[in-house]
């Protein structure tokens, strides 16, 4: 009867991890189908029935990983219609306009002067590092590049399965992918997704704070807004929206003096150039600043 018992057992666990590998492998075979339909994954070639094959147990090489950065953050045709200048020799040429867009917007660096590395794999680190990055989370600052999961669980776009040397494959990536696209961008309500579609929120877009601050990753998708504004405090009171280079792009307040409230009238186009922003305000006392859609 031990005998027995101990048999059920063993097919019992057995069954079990199946079980759990079968689950798995079917939701990156679903993950890695919806993001190819929304044209974000692509397929290393096709089946007797046309059918896409992702290769999803081997490990995505630099190269995917960046064209898949790209891809979440939008910007595909705006790589596919670039003309980019790389110091590197060895991109290969499918990946030269994705490389190329990364490169110029300080997204990705070569292993050398000369070389991308772009068939090298990837840790899970890295891999979630770019996708940290697509969500509009930098380095250095909101994670650290090598404990990346650490945030990415935190925001549910991970579940905790990995750690330092966790082996990372396409079907991971596929599956990190995919759920980071329901996931809000940093000093947003939108998901990456609505992002990616230039979607206006349904609702206010609100920040709030004490005194002199400066936020990044400020997503306000293309539409019309109301930038509503109160402020609590004896000082002056000024807050300008950056979204490139040089000086800004929105005065939301332009210099109050004193305890007040108003608002001001500004336009996101499809075409403003870079997603996440920056907002500056200077104040001493507490503030609130809200975006809402011009319905």
């Amino acid at each position: 009867m031990k005998r027995i018992f101990a048999v059920l057992l063993a097919l019992l666990l057995i069954f079990s991890l199946s079980a759990g590998a079968f689950a798995a492998d079917a939701e990156a075979e679903t993950a890695a189908q919806e993001l190819f339909d929304l044209g974000l994954f692509s397929g290393t070639g096709t089946d007797a029935a046309g059918k896409p094959v992702f290769d999803l147990d081997r490990a995505p090489t630099r190269a995917e990983a960046v064209t898949m950065l790209v891809r979440l953050l939008g910007k595909s045709d705006a790589a596919l219609a670039g003309a980019w200048t790389t110091p590197f020799t060895d991109v290969a040429d499918w990946a030269k306009p994705y490389v190329g867009f990364a490169y110029a917007n300080g997204l990705t660096a070569g292993t050398s002067a000369t070389t991308f590395g772009g068939g090298d794999t990837v840790s899970a680190a890295q891999y979630l590092t770019f996708v940290l990055r697509a969500l509009g989370y930098a380095s250095g600052t909101d994670f650290q590049w090598d404990r990346a999961w650490e945030l990415t669980d935190r925001l549910g776009v991970t579940d905790g399965r990995y750690s330092d040397g966790t082996a990372f494959t396409r079907g991971d990536a596929a599956v990190v992918s995919r759920r980071a696209l329901d996931t809000a961008v940093k000093g947003g309500t939108l998901t990456l997704l609505q992002t990616i579609r230039g979607e206006a929120p349904d609702t206010a877009i609100t920040f709030s704070g004490t005194g002199d601050q400066v936020i990044t990753g400020v997503n306000i998708p293309a539409g019309s807004y109301y930038a509503e504004y109160t402020y609590k405090g004896k000082s002056n009171f000024i807050s300008k929206l950056y979204y490139g280079s040089g000086t800004f792009d929105y005065l939301l307040v332009s210099n109050e003096i004193g305890t007040c409230s108003g608002q001001s009238a500004m336009t996101r186009h499809k075409n403003a150039g870079v997603s996440n922003g920056t907002l500056s305000v200077e104040a001493e006392g507490d503030w609130t600043i809200s975006f809402k859609p011009v319905s």
